[in-house]
C-alpha cells in the first residue's frame, strides 16, 4: 500500500449550496487504492473522476432537497476524510399550466417511461475530464425571455406533479439553438412529453439538454463546440407554444443551468481537450 506523502488537502466548494445548483470536490493529489465518494442523504451518489489522477467530483444537489446538513464521507485506502455540504433554502415560484385534454395526455403517457429510461442510462456515462473551457454561451442569441425558471413547482391542471427541471425561453418557430460549451451528443430523437430532444454530455458527469425542437441538426456522436447550431426551436411534445426547454444535469440531478453561463465553472478546471 503506497501512502500518500503528505496528508491531502481536499475541497468542497462552496460549503454552502443553494437547493438546484451544485458544488465540487477535489483533491490535490492522487491517493491509493479506489477513492469512494458518499454523500449521506442523496439518492444519486456523485461520480468520482481522476483528472491528472486527482479525484474530483460534480455533487448535484435537487431543486426539492430538504434544506440542512449533508455529511460527505470520501475513503481511500489507508485513509479517509469526513466533511459537510450545507444546502441552503432557494424561494421557488409556481407555475400552473391549464392544459387541454389531448396535451393532459401526452403529459402523463405511459410509454415515456421506457424512453427516460433510456435517458438515464445514457447518461450513466460520462466523458472522464471537462471538455469545455470558461463559462457556457446561453444557447439562444439575443434578449432571452424566461417563461418559466428552473425548480418552479408545477401544477398541471390543478394536479401538483414535480418541479420544473430546466428553464423555458420563448422564441419564434425556428430560431436557431446553439451549444453553449464544447461536448459531444449523446442523443438525438423524439420523446413522447420532451419532442425532439438533444442531450450533450460535457464531461465530468456534467451535461444539457434542448427539448421540444423544431429540427435537430446533429446526431448521436457528433462533437459540438460552443456556437454550433444543433437545432432550431419548436413546440414538439408537451408545449403550449414555442419555446426552447434548456436543463443541466449531474448525471441525472437537475440543476439550474444558468450560473453555468455565469462563470460558475469557468475556472473549476484547467483546460479541456485540445
Amino acid at each position: 500500500m503506497q501512502l500518500p506523502a503528505s496528508a491531502p488537502v481536499i475541497t468542497l466548494r462552496p460549503a454552502q449550496v443553494l437547493q438546484g445548483d451544485f458544488a465540487v470536490l477535489k483533491v490535490d493529489q492522487p491517493l491509493p487504492g479506489e477513492p469512494a465518494l458518499h454523500v449521506e442523504g442523496l439518492s444519486e451518489q456523485p461520480k468520482l473522476f481522476l483528472l491528472d489522477r486527482h479525484p474530483t467530483a460534480f455533487i448535484g444537489i435537487p431543486a426539492a432537497a430538504p434544506v440542512g446538513t449533508y455529511p460527505v464521507r470520501l475513503t481511500w485506502e489507508g485513509g479517509e476524510w469526513e466533511g459537510t455540504l450545507e444546502v441552503v433554502r432557494k424561494d421557488f415560484t409556481v407555475d400552473r399550466l391549464e392544459v387541454t385534454a389531448e396535451q393532459e395526455q401526452i403529459y402523463y403517457d405511459p410509454r415515456q417511461a421506457e424512453q427516460w429510461e433510456k435517458l438515464y442510462r445514457l447518461r450513466s456515462t460520462s466523458f472522464p475530464e471537462p471538455l469545455w473551457q470558461g463559462a457556457f454561451r446561453p444557447p439562444l442569441d439575443g434578449e432571452l425571455w424566461v417563461t418559466t425558471y428552473f425548480g418552479e413547482i408545477r401544477i398541471v391542471n390543478g394536479v401538483e406533479t414535480g418541479r420544473h427541471s430546466g428553464m423555458d425561453f420563448g422564441a419564434p418557430l425556428g430560431t436557431p439553438i446553439y451549444a453553449p460549451a464544447r461536448g459531444r451528443v449523446i442523443l438525438a430523437e423524439e420523446f413522447i412529453v420532451s419532442g425532439r430532444t438533444i442531450v450533450i454530455d460535457h464531461g465530468l458527469n456534467l451535461f444539457t439538454a434542448y427539448y421540444h425542437c423544431e429540427e435537430l441538426l446533429v446526431q448521436p456522436g457528433d462533437w459540438v463546440e460552443p456556437g454550433d447550431p444543433i437545432g432550431t426551436v419548436g413546440s414538439t411534445g408537451f408545449s403550449t407554444g414555442p419555446h426552447l426547454h434548456w436543463t443541466a444535469t449531474v448525471g441525472n440531478t437537475p440543476v439550474d443551468p444558468w450560473p453555468l453561463t455565469q462563470g460558475s465553472v469557468a475556472d473549476l478546471f484547467a483546460g479541456g481537450r485540445d
